[in-house]
C-alpha cells in the first residue's frame, strides 16, 4: 500500500504533455544563454579597460582634427617643394646642365659641416612627427621640438651658404671646371647650394607629414574597428538579454498552466477488514426466501391475467 500511495504522488509530479516538454527545453537552454551573456559581459569589459572604450568618440575627434592640421601643413610643404624644385631646375638650365648633373648637390654631399647639420635636422623631424601621432601629444614638447628645428634649419643653410667656399679652399678639389672660374658660374653655384638645401629640407618634411597624416588615419581606423567591435558586442548582449527574459518568461507562463499543488497524503493507506460473525441459520433465510418467492409468484400472476384482459378488449370480432 505504502508503495502504491507514492506512485500517485509522484504520478501528479510527472512530465507527459507538450507543457511540460516545453518547460525542460527551457531549463536546458538557460544555462548557455547565462554563460553567453557572462562572456560577453567580461569581453565587453576587458574591451573598454584594455582601450579606454569611453573616451573613443573623442579620440576620434582629436585624431580628425590633427589629422586636418597635418594635412594642411603636408599642402603646404608640398606646395613649396615644387616651387623649389622649379627654381634649382632653372638654375641648372641657366648653367647649361643636365638634371642628372648637379655641381651643388656634389659639393654638400662631400661637405661634414653641412651633411651633420642636415643629419640632426631630420632627426629632429622625426621627433616631430612621432609626436603627432601620439594620442597624448606633448604640445610643449612640440614647441620646444619646433624651436630647435627653426634654430637647426638656419645653421643648415648657413653651412650651405660657405661650402662653396670650403670647397674653393680644398687642395683635394678639382677646379678645373670653367665653372669655378667664372664669377657668373660662382654666383650660380651658390645660389643652386642654397636650393638644394631647401628642397632637402622640404622632400623630408613633406615625407615626415605624409608619415605623420598615414599614423593618424591608422589610428582612427584602430579606435573606429573598436568603437564597431564594442557596440555589436553591446547588440550581442542585448539580444542574449532579451532572449533570457523571453525564456524566463516563458518558462513562468508553462509552469502557471502545470498543476501547482502536487498530490499528497491524507493519511496512511489500509486495508478495511469486516469483523467475523457467527453465520444465520440456514432454516429461517430458506423460510424468508420462499415466503417472498410466493409473494412474488401471486404479484406476477395478476399482471400476467391483467395483460391478457386488456388484450382481448382490443381484438377485433368476427363477422
Amino acid at each position: 500500500m505504502a508503495q502504491l500511495a507514492e506512485t500517485y504522488v509522484q504520478y501528479s509530479q510527472e512530465c507527459r504533455d507538450s507543457v511540460c516538454k516545453g518547460i525542460t527545453h527551457i531549463e536546458t537552454q538557460l544555462p548557455q544563454v547565462k554563460q553567453q551573456i557572462t562572456s560577453l559581459r567580461q569581453q565587453i569589459r576587458q574591451l573598454r579597460q584594455q582601450h579606454n572604450i569611453t573616451n573613443q568618440d573623442a579620440q576620434i575627434r582629436l585624431f580628425s582634427a590633427r589629422s586636418a592640421e597635418v594635412a594642411k601643413q603636408r599642402a603646404e610643404v608640398e606646395g613649396n617643394l615644387l616651387k623649389a624644385q622649379s627654381d634649382y631646375a632653372e638654375l641648372q638650365r641657366r648653367m647649361a646642365l643636365s638634371s642628372k648633373e648637379s655641381i651643388a648637390l656634389s659639393i654638400l654631399s662631400k661637405d661634414s659641416a653641412y651633411i651633420n647639420s642636415l643629419r640632426q635636422l631630420r632627426i629632429i623631424d622625426v621627433e616631430i612627427a612621432q609626436q603627432l601621432s601620439r594620442l597624448d601629444m606633448d604640445r610643449d614638447q612640440i614647441e620646444e621640438l619646433s624651436i630647435q628645428y627653426a634654430a637647426e634649419q638656419s645653421q643648415l643653410y648657413t653651412a650651405a651658404q660657405t661650402a662653396l667656399q670650403r670647397h674653393l679652399n680644398d687642395p683635394k678639389a678639382n677646379l678645373q671646371d670653367p665653372v669655378f672660374q667664372e664669377p657668373t658660374y660662382l654666383n650660380l653655384i651658390h645660389q643652386s647650394l642654397s636650393a638644394v638645401a631647401y628642397v632637402q629640407v622640404l622632400d623630408h618634411r613633406h615625407r615626415m607629414l605624409v608619415q605623420t597624416e598615414e599614423q593618424l588615419q591608422h589610428q582612427s581606423d584602430r579606435i573606429a574597428n573598436l568603437l564597431r567591435q564594442y557596440g555589436e558586442q553591446q547588440q550581442q548582449l542585448q539580444i542574449e538579454t532579451q532572449s533570457l527574459q523571453q525564456y524566463l518568461d516563458k518558462l513562468e507562463e508553462l509552469k502557471a498552466q502545470t498543476n501547482p499543488v502536487a498530490w499528497k497524503l491524507a493519511t496512511e493507506p489500509y486495508l478495511k477488514e469486516q469483523p467475523i460473525q457467527e453465520p444465520a441459520p440456514i432454516v429461517k433465510d430458506l423460510k424468508r426466501d420462499v415466503s417472498s418467492g410466493a409473494i412474488l409468484g401471486i404479484v406476477a400472476g395478476m399482471g400476467v391475467a391483467a395483460a391478457l384482459e386488456q388484450k382481448n378488449k382490443w381484438k377485433p370480432s368476427k363477422a
